[in-house]
């Protein structure tokens, strides 16, 4: 029973969240395009964006393990879906580069927590059975990403691809928040720590 409310809420925040991941990498290039930039321009702001993605990594294990995984994962989706909402209002190469770092900041807040969640609520005894199911639900936001935003692009066109690319992210922190339980033990981390000293 537990294992099953697991897959359906933590698993639900995984899938939106990759699938927000892999909608950013399609819709940041396709958006600079629509604003005339030029290849060597897109990949100069798109490779900013990733830099402070990179910058990241460091602070996002600190967030996890001092504060916890649901502060991570939720200043990841809420700062993914904060700048993907910017971008589709972007004019400007500047407000267009402004927007990707905003995504490039969430996402990178958020490295690591897919697994991390999924190491965490593995049951001891089917540990190994848990978490393929869990990255199995992973990869398939992965995949549902680019697909379902080239058909929304194709019905109603890029900037509400984009704004429904947020709003599946601020969907996904609201069930964090809602529902996903915290993971962290501080208690034991605390011990662990005084077992070392």
């Amino acid at each position: 029973m537990y294992k099953r409310q697991i897959l359906l809420t933590g698993g639900t925040v995984v899938f939106l969240l990759t699938l927000i991941r892999a909608a950013r990498t399609l819709l940041l290039p396709l958006w600079g395009i629509s604003l005339g930039l030029n290849a060597a321009e897109i990949g100069a702001i798109v490779g900013l964006a990733a830099g402070l993605d990179m910058l990241m990594f460091p602070l996002a294990g600190l967030i996890m393990d001092q504060l916890g995984r649901r502060p991570a994962g939720m200043s990841c989706l809420g700062l993914l879906s904060v700048g993907l909402v910017l971008l589709s209002f972007t004019t400007t190469p500047l407000t267009f580069a402004f927007a990707a770092c905003v995504a490039g900041l969430g996402n990178g807040l958020g490295s690591g927590i897919n697994m991390t969640l999924g190491t965490d609520f593995a049951p001891v005894q089917h540990r190994g059975h848990f978490l393929g199911i869990w990255r199995l639900i992973g990869d398939a936001g992965s995949f549902a990403g680019p697909t379902l935003i080239s058909l929304i692009t194709a019905g109603v066109g890029l900037s509400s691809s984009i704004l429904s690319a947020a709003a599946f992210g601020f969907f996904g922190l609201l069930v964090m928040a809602r529902f996903v339980p915290e993971t962290l033990k501080k208690q034991t981390l605390r011990n662990a720590s005084k077992d070392l000293s």
